[in-house]
């Protein structure tokens, strides 16, 4: 695996794990 295919899967994955943090916020206070 390349060096900067890895920084950017590692890049990728934690902006889709900030995302998904983002969205079930957004849903619980939604719920409330």
């Amino acid at each position: 695996m390349k060096p900067r295919n890895r920084k950017f899967a590692i890049i990728a994955g934690g902006l889709g794990a900030l995302a998904i943090a983002v969205a079930l916020v957004l849903n619980a206070f939604e719920g409330n």
